[in-house]
């Protein structure tokens, strides 16, 4: 589920996938390690997307929309909007597909993905305890 939700543009968020797992019995240790692969691979796929079929006009005129900053983060930062939007409670697959639509550097983007790694570290510790102190 997170590798489908970080690779296509969707209203979801990884995290509540993440707590599904916590929640159903999986290890602190599995739900991240499995979270931050599929999110980091999902980087890759979006970039990839992006940069075969560019950025569709209805697609982009919906971005500008609802993450008007996207853009110009890509366009001003390259690789480093990326790692921007990597940290930022943005949709990954929204800077990864304009990424790879406006040509970042491939080497820029899969530096910039890893940022995605201590972002899911943080929420996964998050939702633990949010569950710990919920079963109290």
């Amino acid at each position: 589920a997170v590798l489908l939700v970080d690779s296509f543009p969707t209203p979801l968020s990884y995290v509540p996938f993440m707590a599904l797992g916590l929640a159903g019995g999986l290890s602190f240790s599995e739900v991240f390690i499995v979270s931050s692969i599929a999110s980091y691979l999902a980087g890759f796929m979006g970039y990839g997307v992006g940069r075969m079929v560019g950025m569709p006009p209805r697609f982009e005129r919906w971005i500008h929309r609802r993450y008007p900053r996207v853009q110009s983060l890509l366009d001003q930062y390259g690789g480093w909007g990326v790692a921007a939007i990597a940290l930022l409670p943005l949709p990954l697959a929204v800077g990864t597909w304009s990424a790879g639509s406006l040509k970042v550097r491939f080497r820029q983007v899969a530096i910039a993905l890893l940022l995605r790694v201590p972002k899911t570290f943080v929420y996964v510790l998050m939702l633990e305890r949010g569950l710990q102190f919920g079963a109290g």
